[in-house]
Parts: C-alpha cells; structure tokens; sequence
C-alpha cells in the first residue's frame, strides 16, 4: 500500500477488515491509525470493562487501564498511543501508552479531570482538563513534559498537526466557535457558516494546516466544513440527509466523517475530490453483515477506521482501499 498524492485518481474502492473484539468482550470503536495501519480504540473485555486496545495485522490487544475503564483515542507514527484512564469515564486522566505500557500523566492543577485526544509525531499531546458539574470548566492543554494550559478563552483541543498547530473551540461568552492556536501564540477564531449567533467546532487538520469540523447553518442544522486560506466552506452531505460531520482530514485532502438524518441514522461518509461518497456503497468486499455507521480517521495511505453494526453488535472496522 503506497502513501497517497494530491491529484485526481479514480474514486476509490475499499475492502472492509473486522478488527473484531476482545477476548470475551461485545463490543468495539475504532478511533484512529497511523501510517503503518495500527488502529486504536476502545472495546469490552471478558468483564465487561471497558479498555484501551491497539490492533495490528489482525491482532487486537488491550492495553493496561488505571481503573474500570480506558480509552485509546489517537496513535501517531512513532506508536505512541494517548487516551483517558480512570475508575470510570466521569474522573478520567490523561495517559500515554508506550511499547504498550502506561505513562498515568495525571491531571493539571486545579482540574481533576483530564481527557488526552491527540499527539502528533514530535510527542506533543493536546487535549482538555475540567472540573465536575456544577462547576463543569473545560480548558484545552498541549503537553510535553508537564500541563500547559491554552488561553482561556479556548476551552477544547481535539487535534494537532506536525507544525504544531492546534484546533478545537473558544466559548466566545455566548457560543462555542471552531478555532485555531498557532505555535506563536496566535489564537484565530474561525468563525462559522451562518454568522456569530452559530456554533462552529474545528476537528481535525493535515499537513498543509486545512482543518475540517462542522458548523451551524443558517437553517440550524450541522453541517462539515472544510476551512483553509481563510476560507470556511460548507461540505455538504449525502442526498436525503440533513446533517453532516467531518472528523479526520489526510495529507492528500480525503476527509472522512458521517452523515446524519437523527442521532440514530448516520452512515459513514468520504468527501474526495470536491464530491461525497457513501462509504457503504465504496466497499466492493468483506461487507457481508455489516451495517457501517461513523468514519473516525483515515490516514496517509488511505485507510479508514471507524465502527459498525455486524450481526446487530457494535463492532470497529478498517477500510483498506483496493489497487
């Protein structure tokens, strides 16, 4: 499998791997993988905990948890694996997994909570601390050997690029907007698709610093958006749905999400070329049993993770495209 380029190519076709489960578990979610295939996420065990897992070469192993659960939601191109541990989901902290190993990296001072999304290939993590309701502040970090909390007014950091440029969302005193935080310090708002009084929320961004989300628009509804230059453009989404979310973006532009006509009715979604795809329709084998719901990540050589229902149970699955 080769790292894909810029440029029109054929729309690509996929076969779809299981990642399958756990010893004993039900379940499983994909969240990311990285430019040699390994996939990351989050599944049940045989006592219905739920655990941190990374998958390689048709291999699932759980990774050591600090408590009842354990989250693995970004691997970067070193195998550096980063997520949430904790006695439950409510009191998490940040960790780090390293040849499989836990680094417990704890919780910034004065928040007890802290959920670690995303590092990039220099080590950098990004991510949030809080507090417990009803206080319930939210601040984004960016983390090398200690917690350093962004401005203030920037309360998420979802995703880092290898510039080091960060995004995620300011509260701007009355609505949450996509934002983007620079290695200088510049901290950008990026606005949204229908004026101040929408949401916005920035998700993911590539090597060439293009980030995607989504926004509200001037109907109300959410929709993916692509931001470069500057620019915020709607990415639409798939004929008889309403909504769309865009979560990962690679180097070569493809962007991956889900569309959505409820909470309920999603289908996993590719924005290539100017055009979306139903992922569901591009997967010409291994589809059998399979119902695909939401597209987390796609990488360098094309690969998209996210989860499914197979035979009627929530389950990760790969995408891998075909020659």
């Amino acid at each position: 499998m080769k790292r894909l380029t810029r440029g029109f190519q054929s729309v690509p076709s996929f076969e779809l791997v299981d990642i399958g489960l756990l010893p004993g578990g039900s379940y499983s979610i994909a969240w990311s993988i990285n430019n040699a295939g390994l996939v990351v996420g989050e599944a049940t065990n045989t006592q219905g905990k739920l655990r941190a897992f990374v998958w390689q070469a048709g291999q699932m192993t759980e990774l050591p948890a600090l408590g009842r659960v354990a989250v693995a939601r970004w691997i970067n191109d070193q195998g550096r694996i980063v997520g949430y541990s904790g006695a439950d989901l409510r009191y998490p902290h940040s960790c780090l997994w390293v040849n499989g190993e836990l680094i417990d990296l704890g919780v910034a001072p004065n928040y007890p909570i802290a959920w670690a999304l995303c590092i990039n290939n220099q080590g950098t993590l990004v991510g949030y601390v809080g507090r417990p309701r009803p206080n319930a502040a939210r601040r984004a970090f960016v983390y090398t050997n200690r917690y350093q909390l962004l401005p203030s007014a920037m309360k998420y950091a979802y995703a880092i690029n290898n510039n080091g440029w960060i995004v995620g969302v300011v509260y701007d005193g009355e609505r949450e907007k996509a934002a983007l935080y620079q290695p200088d310090g510049t901290l950008l708002e990026l606005g949204t698709l229908a004026g101040a009084n929408a949401r916005s929320v920035a998700l993911g961004i590539n090597a060439d610093n293009q980030i995607i989300g989504w926004s509200n628009t001037p109907d109300g509804r959410a929709r993916a958006f692509l931001w470069q230059n500057g620019q915020m453009v709607d990415l639409g989404t798939l004929p008889g749905y309403r909504e769309s979310t865009a979560v990962s973006i690679n180097d070569a532009g493809w962007i991956v999400g889900w569309a959505a006509k409820g909470e309920r009715q999603l289908m996993p979604v590719l924005w290539y070329d100017g055009q979306i795809y139903n992922l569901q329709y591009l997967v010409q084998h291994g589809l059998s049993g399979w119902t695909l719901r939401r597209a987390h990540a796609v990488n360098n050589l094309g690969q998209i993770v996210g989860y499914g229902f197979y035979r009627g149970r929530t389950r990760a699955f790969l995408l891998n495209p075909l020659p």
